[in-house]
């Protein structure tokens, strides 16, 4: 199937599954120039044990028209509120997003998302890939030319994110606004490993050029750190440029196995800057 130039006023520009719905299926199908006025500018997905796969997203917009409303504006491609479903192999670009979620925005749980590209998406406030729910998985994925305005150019896990993990994934170019050039756990989030993934040339604006943790419980191991840096500009009160790969300010943290080459950070830590508790490094420069 083919979507196009489709318009939802609230959200679900093309397609929109409510609560009840049970084994989903979305294959084989394009989706582009799809809008929706809250969420979701291509697929609102909140029922259950679902699976989107073999499909490509292009140019689809979540706009939030509606003033005052924080929580619309997210998963300019997908938004998942429901449990046990898996996207794999479909591609996203060019999405644009007013909150979280330039691609997709996750507020659902044992979520799966594989085999996948992600380009050129920008979100006004953080994450191409948000999650704000447990048991989320990211595997063999790229991710490359993605902006957040605010934290996480290509994924941010939220407050809420509890039992995490990225695998086997590529993140190259990405920036954003400021903290977490790459990838960004935020303060609250619980349990993230982020393992045998490749990051180079990826930019934060303030600190944690590739990746910023502010959780607590997290491992990072057998992954590569190569050009990626933390350009201290932002225009907030403390102007940063920590940890030209990584910044670590949670607690009880893992680096282990991983190299770190030609980082940059204008203020401290080339590779990695760390502000709390770390149980162990085993970094090979």
């Amino acid at each position: 199937c083919t979507f196009e130039d489709n318009l939802a006023g609230r959200n679900g520009g093309a397609i929109c599954m409510n609560p009840d719905s049970l084994y989903g299926t979305v294959a084989n199908s394009s989706f582009k120039n799809n809008v929706a006025n809250g969420s979701a500018g291509a697929i609102g997905w909140q029922g259950n044990t679902g699976e989107i796969y073999n499909c490509s997203f292009d140019s689809n917009r979540a706009l939030n028209v509606f003033a005052g409303n924080s929580d619309m504006g997210r998963g300019a491609h997908i938004v998942v509120q429901g449990s046990y479903s898996t996207i794999r192999n479909c591609t996203f670009i060019n999405g644009s997003s007013k909150q979280d979620g330039s691609a997709i925005h996750i507020n659902g749980h044992n979520i799966t998302v594989k085999d996948s590209l992600f380009t050129n998406n920008t979100a006004n406030v953080s994450g191409t890939v948000s999650v704000n729910g447990t048991n989320f998985t990211l595997k063999n994925s790229t991710f490359i030319n993605n902006t957040a305005l605010a934290d996480g150019g290509a994924v941010h896990f939220l407050s809420n994110a509890i039992n995490s993990t990225i695998t086997e994934s590529i993140f190259i170019n990405n920036t954003a606004g400021t903290d977490a050039g790459a990838v960004g756990w935020h303060i609250g989030a619980v349990n993230g490993i982020l393992a045998n993934s490749t990051f180079e040339n990826n930019t934060a604006n303030r600190s944690g050029g590739a990746v910023y943790w502010d959780g607590y419980n997290g491992t990072i191991m057998a992954s590569n750190f190569t050009n990626n840096h933390a350009l201290g500009i932002d225009n907030s009160t403390t102007t940063g440029g920590d940890g030209g790969a990584v910044l670590w300010t949670g607690s009880n943290g893992t680096i282990d196995g991983s190299k770190f080459n030609n980082n940059t950070a204008a203020y401290r830590g080339g590779s990695i800057f760390f502000t709390k508790q770390i149980g162990a490094v085993d970094a090979e420069n």
